[in-house]
């Protein structure tokens, strides 16, 4: 199910138009990466995901937003896979920690919302 969230995700993100946190989050990853003064943004947001994003622009080139998205989604599994764990541990049965890795596996907010790269 997350291979076509992903496909889904890879073919419509460069139709759409980005908003206002995506356009954020890109600007500020690629003046990262321009080694610009970050001043001019006159405001403060958390810089963690820009640098995320800058490290797999550098890494990937021109593919660096296909990079980020697969890593993006690539970590929405591991998510998935942490809540069937966390949930068998804490109901002590192997069933609820399944049903609920599932649950969350096959929310498609969950996937599609994550981050900033969906443009």
């Amino acid at each position: 199910m997350r291979i076509g969230f992903y496909v889904e995700h890879a073919n419509t993100r460069r139709s759409g138009c980005r908003t206002l946190d995506q356009r954020y989050y890109d600007t500020v990853a690629k003046m990262l990466l321009a080694g610009e003064d970050l001043h001019e943004l006159h405001g403060f947001r958390p810089l963690l995901y820009p640098i995320f994003l800058a490290f797999f622009y550098k890494l990937g080139g021109n593919w660096g937003v296909d990079l980020a998205l697969l890593v993006q989604h690539l970590l929405g599994i591991a998510t998935g896979l942490l809540v069937a764990l966390l949930g068998a541990r804490l109901f002590r049965h192997r069933l609820a920690g399944a049903v609920g890795g599932a649950l969350f596996l096959l929310a498609s907010p969950a996937a599609l919302l994550r981050g900033g790269v969906v443009d």
